[in-house]
């Protein structure tokens, strides 16, 4: 049953007689009451679990759409449903291009009302459960990817397309964990230690001992990540100090090449 999922509903009206009917109706779910935009803004900074956002669209201060706009923007991912009386309806077509999921008619039938939201949380439901398959078989090439990674840096002194192989298995992994909701981090760690591996594959040069460590840290990283996002999906990392490590070697290994370019240039001159 539905109800037993205890989903998280925010719901957002200037109206208190307005908050506690639907507080009421929706007993069977946990349900949160902000009296504006800002307030719920706030709230949802702190808890980003949130199933559901059934908001009205007049109110003082940030109306619903300003709301809309500001929720849409920081969490995509929460169906967003508007309550609007019938003077509302020609504001309705701008607020679907604004993102908004569905609206509810104010006032609203008991019936309408749940039979609404329930199908707003089961299509959520679909999602999330549509997300987790795909996160899992992510997952899975992920952690391959990195052991393949392990192996390519052990193999670099036998292998002279291990260095390629590395960056494309990096870029492969950048790519994939962009798709993936909340891997935003995996992504920009994985593009970084490409980006430094590329300097090399293009300089056509062996990885130096700095270069091997930055990378192994990197992999380490990412693995941690990953084990993290098994328990926690929303978890973010202060990817700071191993990123500086990798854009540093980057930057010393282009004003080698740089340097380089330059001795060319010295001797081509006193030919």
């Amino acid at each position: 049953m539905a109800g037993d999922v205890r989903e998280k509903i925010l719901l957002v009206d200037d109206e208190d007689d307005i908050l506690s009917l639907e507080q009421k109706l929706l007993s069977h779910y946990q349900t949160f009451l902000a009296h504006d935009g800002v307030e719920a803004l706030s709230f949802l900074k702190e808890n980003r679990d949130i199933a559901l956002i059934v908001s009205d669209f007049k109110m003082p201060g940030m109306d619903g759409l300003e709301f809309l706009k500001k929720s849409k923007e920081l969490y995509p991912d929460i169906p967003f449903y508007i309550l609007t009386g019938f003077g509302d309806k020609n504001s309705v077509v701008a607020l679907f291009e604004q993102g908004l999921d569905g609206y509810l008619d104010k006032p609203f039938l008991t019936d309408d009302f749940l039979k609404t939201v329930e199908e707003a949380l089961e299509k959520k439901r679909q999602q999330i459960a549509e997300e987790n398959e795909l996160f899992l078989l992510f997952l899975d090439d992920a952690e391959q990817n990195l052991g393949e990674i392990d192996y390519k840096v052990n193999t670099l002194n036998d292998n002279p397309d291990a260095l390629k192989d590395i960056k494309r298995l990096l870029h492969t992994l950048k790519g994939s964990s962009s798709f993936i909701n909340g891997c935003d981090q995996i992504s920009e760690l994985s593009h970084k230690a490409e980006d430094m591996i590329k300097l090399f594959v293009e300089k056509g040069s062996p990885l130096n001992e700095e270069a091997v460590s930055a990378l192994l840290e990197a992999v380490d990283f990412l693995r941690g990540m990953l084990t993290e996002f098994k328990l926690n999906r929303t978890k973010r990392f202060d990817l700071s100090e191993i990123v500086l490590k990798l854009s540093l070697k980057k930057v010393e290994v282009a004003q080698e090449q740089k340097d380089l370019k330059n001795e060319v240039k010295l001797e081509e001159k006193k030919i």
